[in-house]
């Protein structure tokens, strides 16, 4: 197991404001005439404000403080995370689907970091890690998801689609559950064009919207928003339901295999039976 280093320093008075991204000529050589602000300083009413106690991996970058998801969230991010992976697994599709969990955004900023609620990254291993690094891995996340809440729904709505936009986030949906913009949409979802900004997607007139990048619908109802497949129209189960639905399939894949062997074994005592009854042994 990596060894985390802890800090309770106030991180938000980092200087990241200073970082910038230094582009080179064909030669290799720094340009500094074309020297422009990293991802930090360009968002960094976007980051997340760091709770301490602070975690730092050996490289550094924070991994863990001590924010958490609001109650009221777990419940979405929950069923978004199992059913999510259910569904791509059944499929034979890699994915990678992280809720609450750490976004560094820039190399240079140790510190500079989101929190989404659910982001979905497709070819790209599922598996444990401290933080997602989005130099580090294969790409960025192509979806993610942030469930409004009182104390940080503006950031949502007004800094992170600018800085998702610039990572490369190619769906960015927001959920408003508690209706803190009093009036607002409860859900809302924007994909990337190639000019670099998010464009609105507009519902399907039955109550849903459909991500493209999901090959899902996605259905709000009362302060959940579920997940459909539009071929079937049901609904994507929960991972309680996915690990039963599982379940059931086995038992049932079981009992078409005794009834296989049984229906086999009549089928070999009855030959039998009529090889003696021709050879006159009956």
């Amino acid at each position: 197991m990596r060894r985390l280093r802890r800090s309770r320093v106030n991180l938000w008075y980092f200087l990241v404001m200073q970082t910038t991204t230094v582009s080179l000529d064909h030669h290799g050589s720094p340009e500094s005439s074309r020297r422009r602000p990293g991802l930090a300083a360009m968002h960094a009413k976007a980051l997340h404000r760091l709770v301490p106690p602070v975690y730092f991996d050996d490289d550094g970058y924070v991994c863990k403080d001590n924010s958490h998801v609001p109650e009221s969230h777990f419940p979405i991010v929950s069923y978004w995370h199992g059913a999510l992976y259910g569904h791509y697994r059944s499929r034979g599709r890699l994915v990678c689907v992280l809720a609450d969990h750490l976004l560094l955004i820039d190399r240079e900023v140790g510190t500079a970091v989101v929190v989404p609620d659910v982001m979905v990254a497709f070819d790209v291993e599922p598996g444990e890690r401290l933080s997602y690094k989005a130099w580090q891995e294969p790409k960025a996340p192509d979806l993610v998801l942030e469930v409004l809440s009182g104390d940080t729904w503006r950031v949502d709505v007004f800094k992170k689609p600018a800085l998702y936009a610039d990572l490369g986030v190619r769906e960015y949906w927001i959920f408003d559950p508690g209706g803190e913009r009093r009036g607002g949409p409860r859900l809302e979802g924007w994909r990337l064009r190639a000019q670099g900004n998010h464009e609105p997607l507009a519902s399907k007139g039955d109550g849903g919207w459909h991500s493209e990048l999901l090959g899902l619908d996605l259905v709000p109802e009362g302060k959940s928003v579920w997940l459909r497949d539009p071929e079937t129209g049901r609904l994507l189960p929960d991972h309680a339901g996915a690990m039963a639905s599982r379940d059931r399939a086995e038992a049932e894949r079981e009992r078409a295999e005794a009834e296989r062997e049984r229906v086999l074994g009549e089928n070999a005592r009855l030959r039998a039976e009529i090889r003696r009854f021709r050879s006159g042994k009956t």
